[in-house]
């Protein structure tokens, strides 16, 4: 029995999710569909980064609260060792 979200929820063969798309171009009002669908926010993809990676990267901090507020987790390492909360700390002094 598949999932009511399956067929939002299909990660690419890297396994980058619609939620790692959503948040990389800081789209909130997907990311609030698929939050709300329940798609998983906290997958990650070959790179070790979930959700709020892809956000605090791009210095999006609606995207990033909208998905700490879900339930996002800040303090998972990427494949480079770093949480989503120094990747966005570093990002906004650019």
């Amino acid at each position: 029995v598949m999932k009511d979200t399956a067929i939002v929820d299909i990660p690419s063969r890297n396994g980058t999710r619609p939620c790692h798309i959503a948040s990389t171009y800081n789209s909130l009002r997907v990311l609030e569909l698929l939050i709300k669908v329940g798609s998983e926010i906290n997958g990650i993809d070959t790179a070790g980064e979930n959700s709020l990676h892809k956000a605090a990267r791009r210095c999006n901090t609606d995207a990033f609260k909208m998905l700490v507020a879900a339930g996002g987790y800040e303090n998972v390492k990427n494949t480079s060792r770093e949480t989503a909360a120094e990747l966005l700390k570093d990002a906004s002094f650019i």
